[in-house]
C-alpha cells in the first residue's frame, strides 16, 4: 500500500509529511511539482497555491466542510471556516477528550472549541507573535522588528525598548489567550475543559498558561490524516 502524503498550506510555510517526515516549505517555494505520487491528503488557506495545486494534480483529497468525520458545525456560519481549522476540530473530536479546545499557533493564532457532544462552537482569530512585532515595525518610524523569546523579562514594567515591546507583545497576547481560555471555561461549568496549543509557536503559550498541553507542531497534519481514513473506510 502506497504511503499517503499530507499538506498543511499555510500563509508562510508549506508543512509537507512524507514517508513519516515533516519538512517546511516557505510557502511562495512550493509547488505541485514537489508532492510525492500516490495518494495525498491536503487543507490550504492559501487559494492561490490551492488553484495551481489543483491544476497539476486532480487525486488530491482536500479538507473541506463537508466531509466525515468532522464536528457538528451548525451553531456556526461554516460557509468560510478555513480548512486548517476544521482539521484541527476533528482531531480533537477524534481525541474523545471533550469539551475541548484548540490553540494553533502560527502567523495566527486561531481557537477552536468543541463540546462533549461533538459540536462545533467557534472560537477566535488574533495576531500571532511574529506577525504583531511585523505590524508595529511596519507602521512606525522607529520600532524594531524584534526577534521571538523563549519567555517574558523577568520584571514588569520594561526598562528598555526591547523590554517595553516584548511585553506589549508577547505579554498582551498571553493575556489575550488566557482570557479566551477562561472565557471558554466558563461555557463548560463543572467539566474539565481540555486546553491544546499546536503549531509552530504552540510551545511558547503551553509554557506560560497554566493546565494546558502542547499537541505538538503537528497537529493540523494529524486532523487531516484522521478525516482522510474517515472518508476512505466508508
Amino acid at each position: 500500500m502506497e504511503k499517503l502524503s499530507i499538506l498543511n498550506i499555510g500563509n508562510t510555510h508549506v508543512q509537507l509529511e512524507e514517508k513519516g517526515q515533516v519538512h517546511s516549505i516557505p510557502t511562495p517555494e512550493f509547488s505541485a511539482d514537489m508532492i510525492p505520487n500516490g495518494p495525498c491528503a491536503a487543507a490550504s488557506v492559501v487559494p492561490a497555491v490551492t488553484a495551481r495545486i489543483m491544476e497539476k494534480r486532480k487525486d488530491i483529497f482536500w479538507i473541506t466542510k463537508d466531509l466525515p468525520g468532522i464536528p457538528d458545525l451548525s451553531r456556526v456560519d461554516a460557509a468560510k471556516l478555513g480548512a486548517d481549522r476544521i482539521a484541527n476540530a476533528a482531531k480533537l473530536l477524534h481525541d474523545r477528550l471533550l469539551p475541548a479546545m484548540t490553540f494553533d499557533c502560527g502567523t495566527a493564532i486561531d481557537s477552536e472549541i468543541v463540546d462533549e457532544h461533538g459540536v462545533y462552537w467557534g472560537g477566535a482569530i488574533l495576531p500571532g507573535r511574529k506577525l504583531i512585532r511585523k505590524a508595529l515595525n511596519l507602521c512606525t518610524a522607529q520600532l524594531p522588528e524584534i526577534p521571538l523569546f523563549g519567555k517574558l523579562p523577568d520584571r514588569y514594567p520594561g526598562n528598555s525598548t526591547l523590554a517595553d515591546l516584548r511585553w506589549g507583545t508577547d505579554g498582551v497576547l498571553l493575556a489575550a489567550v488566557q482570557d479566551l481560555a477562561d472565557r471558554t471555561k466558563a461555557l463548560f461549568p463543572g467539566r474539565h475543559l481540555r486546553i491544546v496549543f499546536c503549531g509552530g509557536d504552540g510551545d511558547f503559550f503551553a509554557q506560560h498558561i497554566r493546565d494546558t498541553e502542547f499537541g505538538g507542531e503537528n497537529f493540523t497534519l494529524s486532523g487531516i490524516r484522521v478525516l482522510y481514513e474517515i472518508s476512505h473506510r466508508r
